[in-house]
């Protein structure tokens, strides 16, 4: 996968959303999130769990 698109639906109408890319990944947990007023991009979610 080398490029992920998001449409965000809002009061003020669609808003593409900045897109993830990569040269190729493997990762399968994405999120759309807010970075400014109706402005919005597609990042990957890192795992949580903490290393010893």
């Amino acid at each position: 996968m080398t490029r992920i698109t998001a449409t965000v639906k809002t009061p003020s109408g669609n808003i593409e959303a900045e897109p993830y890319t990569s040269s190729g990944t493997s990762f399968s947990k994405f999120a759309i999130i807010q970075v400014g007023v109706n402005k919005f991009q597609v990042t990957r979610v890192v795992s949580g769990k903490r290393r010893k």
